[in-house]
């Protein structure tokens, strides 16, 4: 019954998520995260900064959200809700990698990754932060590694 149980459970986390690359080519790995917009999800970016680096990539902080770059920049965006009723609200944390289309993030932009993680446990606090900091590892779990794709030199004739 055991292992029917855990076999459930493997099988319900790959359907949950959604089939990405295992791994994002870029010749810098720099990845933009927008500068935290309250106190309340800085301890959520300090977790994505930390698993950035694990994967891979250069996490670097927007602080000018009118800043231009070049098409083809990495960026990630992530939002924290807490979702339900009661006393504990579960924390739900959604984070997406997107390329730029155009100079400035928009909404059209592709998305290489998307994962949204919902934690109910632990209820040490009623704003979450436990949880929500879990949620966030939880859905940087799966994503992508990043592996630094050198431009083929031209040859010399």
């Amino acid at each position: 019954m055991k292992n029917f149980s855990l076999l459930l459970a493997c099988f319900l986390v790959f359907l949950n998520a959604k089939s990405y690359a295992a791994e994002i080519r870029d010749p810098t790995c720099a990845i933009y995260v927008p500068k935290a917009a309250n106190k309340e999800i800085l301890d959520l970016y300090h977790v994505a900064f930390e698993k950035l680096r694990e994967k891979g990539y250069t996490p670097e902080e927007i602080a000018n959200p009118e800043r231009r770059f070049a098409k083809g920049t990495l960026y990630l965006t992530l939002e924290k809700r807490l979702h339900g009723k009661g006393l504990y609200p579960p924390c739900l944390v959604a984070i997406k990698f997107k390329k730029m289309t155009d100079t400035v993030p928009a909404a059209k932009d592709k998305i290489l990754y998307e994962y949204e993680a919902r934690r109910a446990f632990p209820r040490v606090t009623r704003e979450g932060g436990s949880r929500c900091r879990m949620a966030a590892r939880d859905a940087f779990a799966f994503a992508p590694l990043c592996s630094k794709e050198l431009p083929i030199p031209a040859p010399d004739f």
